[in-house]
């Protein structure tokens, strides 16, 4: 019960704090709250997580590590990931990068983009993978505060892999076309500590 009460705590702060500060209404595009108002640049510069709920139960963002940069109307995400296991002798880099156009600027900001990513995986002489992802995406992007946005997207991606039988010498290829919801199902949370001018409105 206890934990019930705390999960629904932080939402009905926040709605107390929107009730009484509508958000957005800063005409002059600073922070509902100035003192977490992040630096103003030429450019927009934050990294992202991943979270399963509005409570922001922070997680790394699919499984590695991002970041996102800003021109305009241009936005671009990269993730980087490895894994390496001393166990079972085996290690796997994977890597990739999104790109935005941002159709409508503002705190309601709806996207189109498209993406790319790699990977690859070994475990000595047993196996061994290269993979490859591409495709296209869109979704929306939603300002909290200057400094806090929270995405969903679709996307259509087809992934190719290339496995390997390290003991046979053999290969195996195989691909997979498919319509999902983007960032492994999960609500994106960009935490920014720059903001264009042109974006904090």
């Amino acid at each position: 019960m206890r934990s019930r009460i705390r999960g629904l705590a932080i939402p009905a702060i926040l709605a107390a704090f929107f009730a009484l500060n509508p958000p957005f209404a800063g005409a002059d595009g600073t922070s509902l709250i100035p003192n977490l108002s992040p630096t103003k640049g030429s450019t927009d510069l934050g990294i992202i997580f991943n979270t399963n709920d509005l409570v922001f139960g922070l997680q790394s963002y699919q499984a590695g590590l991002g970041a996102k940069i800003g021109w305009g109307s241009l936005s671009l995400r990269g993730l980087m990931d490895f894994t390496i296991n001393g166990s079972s002798q085996s290690y796997a880099i994977d890597g990739g990068a999104t790109l935005e156009y941002h159709l409508i600027p503002g705190p309601i900001s709806p996207y189109i983009g498209a993406f790319v990513g790699g990977g690859y995986m070994t475990q000595t002489n047993v196996t061994s993978a290269v993979s490859f992802s591409v495709g296209a995406l869109a979704g929306v992007e939603v300002f909290i505060f200057d400094f806090l946005s929270v995405f969903a997207e679709y996307a259509i991606e087809a992934d190719f892999t290339n496995t390997t039988d390290l003991q046979t010498s053999q290969s195996t290829f195989d691909y997979l076309i498919n319509t999902r919801m983007g960032n492994t199902a999960q609500l994106g949370v960009v935490i920014y500590f720059q903001r264009s001018g042109a974006k904090a409105k």
